[in-house]
């Protein structure tokens, strides 16, 4: 994965973003339009965060997936153990 901050696509809104104010700068001043624009910024930080949250998430069930690897592994090593101390015994 590609760390939250520096994905294509969060990189090309806020380019597209910063042209949008830019041509507000230029033209009359309008709330409404700057509202929008600061609603789009507020987007933007909003999306970084639920990715970097993604990222974190991402990298806990990874390591939750491979510890139950390793529990099962340990688990058919035991029950191997046991099979082989019950054919000990039976001999």
């Amino acid at each position: 994965m590609t760390p939250f901050n520096d994905s294509k696509i969060i990189q090309e809104a806020r380019q597209v973003i910063s042209s949008i104010e830019l041509k507000l700068m230029k033209q009359q001043p309008n709330q409404n339009k700057q509202n929008s624009v600061d609603k789009l910024n507020s987007l933007m930080h909003y999306t970084c965060y639920l990715e970097k949250q993604n990222n974190e998430f991402y990298d806990k069930f990874t390591n939750q997936l491979q510890r139950i690897k390793m529990l099962e592994n340990h688990i058919d090593n035991l029950q191997n153990k046991i099979n082989v101390d019950k054919n000990i015994r039976e001999l």
